[in-house]
């Protein structure tokens, strides 16, 4: 797996650990608390990666988890992408560099991406990345992200 990289952009990316979750959940705005994000930390983590940015300071820039989900294929795992309003590009960038290598060693062959319709960030950060639209409903999209 990754293991700590400094950037030149000035932030650090490391594997998250639990002492994370408390500036996870305030940078997930309400979406989940401090002790869901560690439960689902712990919840099949064999299959799954979770990164971190951060600044020098230790302040968390943004952080990206990939894993399985009951209702995707053995090959495929979701992600869920939270960055702080304002962090550089590269930090999404580099985190996701981070987790597509990760979804590799994992074995996973796809990743789904999915968001609600009104998140338009959302979908410019995962089209940004090579993800393409599988599909929409009436408050989500859904896109995939083909691992070589």
């Amino acid at each position: 797996m990754i293991d700590y990289i400094s950037d030149s952009a000035n932030f650090i990316l490391r594997p998250a650990t639990l002492a994370d979750t408390r500036q996870m959940a305030g940078l997930a705005g309400g979406a989940t608390g401090a002790q869901a994000l560690a439960d689902w930390m712990d919840d099949g983590s064999a299959y799954a990666a979770w990164h971190v940015a951060e600044d020098p300071t230790g302040r968390l820039l943004g952080f990206q988890r990939i894993g399985a989900k009951a209702d995707l294929t053995s090959g495929a795992c979701e992600i869920a992408t939270f960055l702080r309003d304002g962090a550089a590009l590269a930090v999404g960038s580099r985190l996701f560099e981070a987790t597509a290598e990760a979804a590799r060693l994992l074995g996973y062959r796809w990743i789904d991406a999915r968001f609600a319709r009104g998140n338009e960030g959302a979908g410019i950060y995962y089209q940004s990345h090579g993800f393409r639209l599988l599909g929409e409903t009436a408050d989500s999209i859904t896109m995939r992200y083909e691992i070589d």
